[in-house]
């Protein structure tokens, strides 16, 4: 095997269940996820000699795709967050408040937020959640009380002591 084979197949490896899990969180359809993956990969494989970072290449290429994908599906594939019911999700206040929690508890760490996403959020199971990411049920679950902890710990500090004192 060639080092550029060698070398994209290991950043293959790493990234595509990051990417696969990204794109997912904001399609919720397999299929289209795995199509846009597709594109993805195959681009990178091609540039890959000249790419710096396959990491930040793949951030803006899957962002690039999801808007392109889309765009050829028609406007109306995709539901704006601004869109959603109130009733539905809670109020626009408190959708805030939690996207600025789980970003100042997550920090620059894309995994965690993924994970915590797609158990949050998508309901995936914990088993689910591992498949995308390359993780152990297990680790997962761990991960995510983690995650929980700090975000129960973060909105303590804010004065919020449990979920229903945001409702």
């Amino acid at each position: 095997m060639s080092k550029k084979n060698s070398d994209f197949a290991a950043a293959y490896s790493r990234y595509y269940p990051l990417v696969y899990a990204s794109l997912y969180s904001k399609t919720g359809n397999m299929n289209d996820t795995e199509d846009m993956c597709q594109n993805i990969f195959a681009r990178l494989y091609e540039k890959f000699d000249s790419v710096e970072s396959a990491g930040g290449w793949l951030y803006g290429a899957a962002r690039y795709e999801f808007l392109s994908y889309y765009r050829k599906k028609g406007a109306a594939s995709i539901v704006a967050e601004d869109d959603i019911p109130d009733e539905q999700y809670g109020s626009s206040e408190i959708r805030m408040l939690l996207k600025e929690t789980v970003a100042a508890v997550c920090g620059e760490d894309e995994d965690s937020r993924l994970l915590f996403e797609l158990v949050a959020v998508h309901k995936f199971t914990y088993n689910e959640t591992g498949r995308h990411l390359g993780l152990s049920k297990r680790k997962v679950r761990y991960k995510y009380g983690k995650i929980v902890d700090a975000i129960q710990s973060y909105l303590a500090g804010r004065g919020v002591r449990s979920l229903e004192d945001l409702l």
